[in-house]
Order: structure tokens, then sequence, then C-alpha cells
């Protein structure tokens, strides 16, 4: 699970793959359902100026 999360923040903080990182730490959860442990991401709208954000 550490590694799937190392891949996401390296990539949002790389400019060369994301126009944009919009999220925060707090909003990256691991959850445990039957057993089974998920990533649970909140992803909130970007600003004005952060807009659109896209994949490169």
């Amino acid at each position: 699970m550490q590694k799937v999360l190392d891949e996401l923040w390296n990539t949002l903080h790389n400019p060369q793959k994301v126009s944009c990182n919009v999220l925060r730490e707090h909003w990256v959860k691991v959850i445990d359902i039957d057993g089974k442990s998920l990533i649970q991401i909140h992803v909130p709208r970007g600003s004005c100026k952060q807009r659109p954000v896209y994949q490169v």
C-alpha cells in the first residue's frame, strides 16, 4: 500500500506529469473494508488560477 501512496505523491509533485497538485495529505486516507485496504481520496475543485488541472 505504501508503494502506491508513494507513487501517487511522486506523480502529483512532478510538474512534467500533472499541471497542478490540488491534493493535501489529510485528504488521502487508507481505510479498511472487509479486511481489504483501500485508498480514499477527496479531490477538491481547483481554484480559478489552478484550473484546468490535467495530466501532462
